[in-house]
């Protein structure tokens, strides 16, 4: 009888120390989880900054054609002017089809870490049913054994008692990780399918850019036959 409580100790403590490891705040779970994958992850948040920083540099690029367009339209009107006023609106629509491009990679390196951040909270939550479901079978064989221990009188009630009631408790703690896992795993959800919304939103308006591209090179090629036929007259 000795060794068969020995063995309900022995499964009790290794219930808690693997509590004491998975049942943390959300904030702590998602350190851990960067630590898991802290090369890769620092890696594209790199990645990720360099590329808003290349943004921002084309956008002030682009503001600065917007200037000269701005400038270009106060002129008065001729067809060079008028050929100078679409080249510079080429450059900028250019600027802003690459600028829309690295905008993209953006979106689609952070639905990428979005994504991993989902897997190891799936994985979380898959080992804390597992976890549950141990106690909740050593909680039933400490009901089943109870009947004989106190017969043979090696256990007291409180002691046995006492086990069952800190199982239920580890097991209430660890339901309600689970229910923070969910919660949390439903704002990264969220935040993913907002990334995905953008990233359509973008395509489309990178489609958008190259047609107008192609309409304003048409323009050129259009104006400038105009200019040589102008100056052959």
């Amino acid at each position: 009888m000795r060794t068969h409580r020995l063995s309900h100790v022995s499964v009790f403590v290794l219930v808690i120390v693997t509590f004491v490891n998975t049942c943390v705040p959300f904030g702590i779970v998602r350190a851990e989880n960067s630590s898991d994958v802290s090369d890769e992850v620092n890696e594209l948040n790199r990645s990720i900054l360099g590329k808003k920083q290349n943004a921002e540099q084309l956008n002030r690029q682009i503001k600065e054609y917007q200037k000269k367009i701005n400038q270009k339209e106060s002129e008065k009107a001729s067809l060079s002017v008028e050929l100078e006023l679409i080249q510079n609106r080429i450059s900028q629509t250019e600027l802003e089809i690459e600028e829309t491009n690295t905008e993209i990679d953006v979106v689609n390196t952070e639905v990428y870490i979005l994504e991993k951040e989902l897997e190891k909270l799936e994985e979380k939550l898959d080992h804390d049913r597992n976890l549950i479901v141990s106690i909740l079978q050593e909680m039933q064989v400490n009901d089943h054994s109870l009947p004989l221990q106190v017969f043979f009188g090696t256990d007291s009630f409180s002691d046995i008692f006492d086990q069952i009631d800190q199982l239920e408790t580890i097991s209430h703690d660890l339901e309600q990780a689970i229910e923070q896992t969910k919660t949390s795993r439903t704002f990264v959800e969220e935040r993913k399918n907002a990334q995905l919304a953008k990233r359509e939103q973008l395509d489309a308006l990178q489609e958008n850019l190259l047609k107008e591209v192609n309409t304003l090179n048409a323009s050129v090629n259009a104006q400038e036959t105009l200019i040589a036929q102008t100056q052959r007259s």
